[in-house]
């Protein structure tokens, strides 16, 4: 499969991947070169700093959600070494603050889900599985941040359920959405 998708990225002329999820994002850097697959890789939190950073993003305020807590996905973080960018995208386009998860960085947990065993083929231990209620700690939060896009959903269930508490779940590009108006510049 990835052979066949290799020869699919060679076929265009672009030579960039910019992606939402820390899955796809590590594939695409770490495996796919030893099948050929030699290209740019981007995670969009990353993306978005720059363009943040070059102005090419324009935000014109900051939300308002209160203290929110990001979780570092094990293959952006601890994999791939990106933190600095999706706090940094907080910071810019919230006021409330953060307040880290008790393991955050490099010590964040797995979160569990159904389909990790088949994502990774099963290279992480139980041990390293928590809910995202574990991970998180026992203080209070209004919102979590992701940077795992098809998360927010499933996430959002699971915080939920156990305490039926109203906790918002959402990926930092919903943030940078909230906090512009027309922030996209015609120009590039």
């Amino acid at each position: 499969m990835m052979e066949g998708n290799v020869e699919i990225f060679k076929g265009t002329t672009s030579r960039k991947i910019i992606t939402p999820c820390p899955h796809c994002f590590n594939t695409l850097k770490n495996e796919y070169p030893q099948y050929g697959g030699n290209f740019e890789v981007v995670h969009h939190s990353e993306f978005i700093k720059k363009l943040l950073d070059e102005g090419k993003v324009k935000l014109t305020k900051k939300v308002d959600h209160g203290k929110l807590t990001l979780h570092d996905s094990c293959y952006l973080g601890r994999y791939n070494e990106i933190y600095e960018q999706p706090r940094a995208i907080i910071s810019a386009t919230t006021n409330g603050g953060t307040v880290e998860m008790g393991k955050h960085g490099k010590l964040s947990f797995l979160l569990r889900r159904g389909r990790r065993q088949d994502v990774d083929g099963g290279r992480h231990r139980k041990a390293h599985q928590r809910s995202p209620r574990e991970n998180g700690g026992r203080r209070r939060r209004e919102l979590r941040v992701h940077g795992v896009p098809v998360l927010p959903h499933d996430v959002q269930r699971r915080v939920q359920e156990p305490r039926k508490r109203d906790i918002k779940v959402y990926d930092i590009s919903q943030l940078v959405v909230e906090a512009m108006d027309d922030g996209l510049t015609s120009s590039n």
